[in-house]
């Protein structure tokens, strides 16, 4: 509402404002055709020129009936000059009154036709704006509906998930205790396999071990890595390849070993205990 108020007061003050125009260039009229019109003898004396005394000129002697037609005949023109300025004068005030009556009507007129529309647009408004508001309202029931929906969902998701992972937790569970005995249970059986293992290495050791350090290159060291890897004797030595005791013992890079001298040394001394 303040919008349309705003734009009728608008109109009406550009209107008033014309017309205030329109009245000072006729009073600008005016005032121009009254100082045409004014008598001479109106101006101010000290705006009067003083213009120093003429020589005398002798006129041809005129006779008085001459000079005071001609005196009556210059006035009856200057009256019928002002009384043609007067009708014009008239005329104009009556064109001006006829032109500010129609202005008055016409802008009565418009600013009515303005006042009509802006009501018959505002209802137009009030009738878009209740239909939009009554839209949007729907849409927000929608969308409330629809977050109602999603919020159940997800608590229903959440609690699905979370029963979902306690189930899962708890297999996992199961399943970590399960291989935790069974390895438990295969460790046993390796130690006891390795203790019958050790035993009978130990047995072997103390009933038929040959002196593999005397072979020249081994030392205590590498004959204990020998015996542990299975070698105990000279023969079993000699059957093996240089790699087969390259991996075996698996020195360090910088450290060279002469497999080959080894092998032929152990097949030396076998052939010679057989013998």
């Amino acid at each position: 509402m303040s919008i349309v108020a705003t734009i009728i007061i608008a109109v009406i003050t550009f209107m008033i404002g014309a017309l205030i125009g329109w009245l000072v260039e006729w009073r600008m009229d005016l005032a121009y055709w009254h100082t045409y019109f004014k008598d001479e003898s109106e101006v101010e004396p000290d705006k009067v020129l003083i213009v120093p005394p003429a020589p005398p000129f002798q006129l041809p002697p005129v006779e008085d009936s001459l000079l005071v037609k001609t005196l009556r005949e210059q006035l009856t023109e200057r009256e019928r000059d002002l009384d043609e300025a007067r009708a014009d004068l008239a005329e104009r005030e009556r064109d001006w009154r006829e032109r500010e009556a129609q202005l008055r009507e016409t802008t009565e007129r418009q600013t009515h036709t303005t006042i009509e529309q802006f009501n018959a647009n505002e209802s137009k408004w009030r009738e878009t704006a209740a239909a939009r508001e009554s839209e949007l309202s729907e849409e927000v029931r929608r969308l409330r509906a629809q977050v109602d929906d999603l919020l159940t969902a997800k608590t229903d998701l959440d609690s699905e998930w979370r029963h979902e992972l306690a189930r899962r937790e708890q297999e996992w569970q199961d399943r970590k205790d399960a291989d935790v005995s069974a390895l438990n249970a295969e460790v046993d059986s390796l130690r006891a396999r390795f203790t019958d293992v050790e035993s009978r290495f130990a047995h072997y050791q103390s009933s038929h071990p040959d002196d593999l350090a005397a072979i020249d290159g081994i030392g205590p060291k590498i004959q204990e890595d020998l015996r542990r890897a299975g070698i105990n004797s000279f023969a079993e030595l000699a059957r093996r390849s240089p790699e087969e005791l390259h991996v075996l013992l698996n020195p360090p890079h910088w450290r060279k070993l002469d497999y080959g001298g080894w092998i032929a040394e152990a097949h030396q001394r076998a052939e010679a205990n057989n013998h």
